[in-house]
């Protein structure tokens, strides 16, 4: 009976040390870095064609973009960037993105906006 009592206050012990020393801001910073590389491969040269405040996907900033070659429409979730490039956008834009960049150009304002994430790599 003892040895149970000992064990589950040293299994208490150890999981309350365990949470104490995780760190969220670790897995946050995961997560805009996993942000960042996506949109860094991202190639778009598309048309806005809608932009909102996705309320069924938690709030997401979202771009609904309709490709120029292609005519595929997709959606261009803006999660965790700090650059302020969602505010620069409106409808009927027209965005070019290349691959291994984070630069955006939007033909439509003769405006160049760069992909801000506060990633500790």
């Amino acid at each position: 009976m003892k040895t149970k009592i000992i064990i589950s206050i040293i299994f208490v012990i150890f999981l309350v040390i365990f949470f104490s020393n995780v760190n969220d801001n670790y897995f946050f910073n995961r997560s805009i870095c996993r942000e960042k590389k996506e949109k860094f491969i991202l190639k778009i040269d598309a048309i806005v064609t809608a932009r909102f405040i996705d309320s069924l996907n938690h709030n997401y900033k979202t771009l609904l973009l309709r490709d120029t070659i292609t005519g595929r429409q997709m959606k261009l979730y803006i999660i965790n960037e700090s650059g302020g490039f969602y505010n620069n956008v409106t409808a009927g834009d027209i965005l070019k993105k290349e691959p291994q960049s984070l630069i955006i150009r939007n033909l439509s304002k003769n405006r160049i906006d760069t992909l801000n994430y506060k990633c500790k790599d």
